[in-house]
């Protein structure tokens, strides 16, 4: 909701301090300049966090705040006003560059359904009813065959450092079994399944692309299956990993 609050705890007493403020607004606007964009800001062998936002006390405006937490008090060590002319132009550019990669999202997809129902005919692909625009442009699409349906979620991201972020959070999900490297798929591809579901995730340069697949009817696993794969999981797998191959073969050549 671009709104937050905070406290201080000591990790020894358990004592808790509260900032000068209950909650802070219009935070939604991030810290690109600071803690690789975290919005508020701070770290544990430092006495100052920053926000960029509204306080409902001690309100200066909108802008970036600092403040000095030192032996239990706040202290706002310094202020910056928002250019607001400065801010709408960077919002004006911003949305111009959204609808840029939604329409080449838009035209990706169409190249990719091409391509699918040339290479394999009994593949449907079709496009979501949506189009994501915050917090980076996405584009939805679901692929069947048969019995079978793996869901495609496409992230244009702003560098490709942002996407290479993305593979690492999966990489430390625990809840799925290993994660297996696929030859060929973006400039890192992995895969897993388990319990007739497979998952499948990969980048290209920008672009991070989530798929999750799963059998196309009402009773989608085996309720007796306890982490393992099973011939459902499998095949699922080969399907999720083709989809992936035309589309990571289709972002090479973009």
């Amino acid at each position: 909701m671009a709104f937050f609050s905070m406290a201080v705890v000591d990790a020894k007493s358990g004592k808790v301090y509260f900032p000068p403020f209950e909650t802070v607004g219009n935070t939604a606007y991030g810290l690109p300049f600071l803690d690789k964009g975290e919005n508020p800001a701070w770290s544990v062998d430092s006495k100052l966090f920053a926000f960029v936002g509204r306080p409902d006390a001690n309100d200066q405006g909108m802008g970036l705040y600092v403040y000095l937490f030192d032996r239990g008090r706040f202290r706002l060590k310094y202020f910056e006003k928002e250019d607001e002319e400065e801010r709408k132009a960077n919002q004006e550019a911003w949305e111009k560059e959204i609808d840029r990669r939604l329409a080449s999202m838009s035209e990706i997809f169409g190249f990719f359904r091409k391509r699918v129902a040339e290479i394999h005919p009994n593949v449907r692909c079709y496009q979501g009813p949506r189009e994501i625009r915050y917090p980076w442009p996405s584009l939805d699409v679901t692929c069947t065959e048969k019995d079978l349906i793996v869901s495609v979620n496409v992230n244009y991201l702003s560098t490709p450092d942002e996407a290479a972020e993305q593979i690492k959070s999966e990489l430390m999900y625990s809840n799925l079994p290993t994660w297996r490297p696929v030859d060929g798929l973006g400039e890192q591809g992995i895969e897993a399944d388990k319990c007739s579901r497979a998952w499948v995730r990969f980048r290209k340069g920008s672009f991070y692309i989530w798929m999750n697949a799963n059998l196309n009817k009402e009773q989608m696993e085996d309720p007796g299956c306890s982490n393992e794969q099973n011939v459902d999981s499998k095949r699922l797998a080969e399907f999720a990993r083709r989809i992936a191959l035309e589309l990571a073969d289709l972002l090479n050549s973009t």
